[in-house]
Order: C-alpha cells, then structure tokens, then sequence
C-alpha cells in the first residue's frame, strides 16, 4: 500500500541530475522492514500485508536520504515522523 512519496530535486543536467531515494532508517516487524522505497520514484509502500495496527502503533518514522550521481555525489537525509491517517488504516483493514 502506497504511504507516500518524497521528491527531491537536482538543478543539475543529465545524469548529475538524477536522483535516488534510500530508506536509511525503517521501522522492523518480525526482523523485516515496515516500509519499502522506490529508488527512483520515491514513493513509499508497506512491505508486510497487515503489518500496520492502529491498535498498537499509529506513529512510525523512517529516514529517507536523496543523493545525485554527481561527482563527488550530494546527499541530504531527512527524518519523517507522523501518524498514519484514518483512511490508511481503514484501507488496511479492509
């Protein structure tokens, strides 16, 4: 399920332009990771069907960090933190 997506952006040209997303830092259940990103399109998903339970936990946090494929490559990580919408979990639970 589709969580949400994070966009970073390059002023550079081409290939030096070109941006890849990592999940520096996700929550586990079960020794898997929660959550998946798209390396190329940012988007983030769940990993685990049923993984998420309002009941138990309704805050996750992951880190996602953007780099270029510059030379030497520029990086930023941000940190993000929130509580899962009432429309995800009833979509989890449907």
């Amino acid at each position: 399920m589709s969580v949400l997506t994070v966009i970073a952006t390059d002023p550079d040209n081409g290939n030096n332009g070109s941006v890849t997303y990592f999940l520096k830092q996700c929550p586990m259940k079960g020794g898997e990771p929660l959550f998946a990103i798209d390396r190329h399109m940012g988007l983030i998903t769940t990993t685990q069907t049923n993984a998420l339970d309002r009941e138990t936990r309704s805050e996750y946090t992951v880190l996602v960090q953007a780099k270029d494929r510059g030379s030497p490559p520029m990086m930023c990580t941000y940190s993000i933190y929130g509580p899962l919408s009432m429309s995800m979990f009833k979509n989890l639970e449907n």
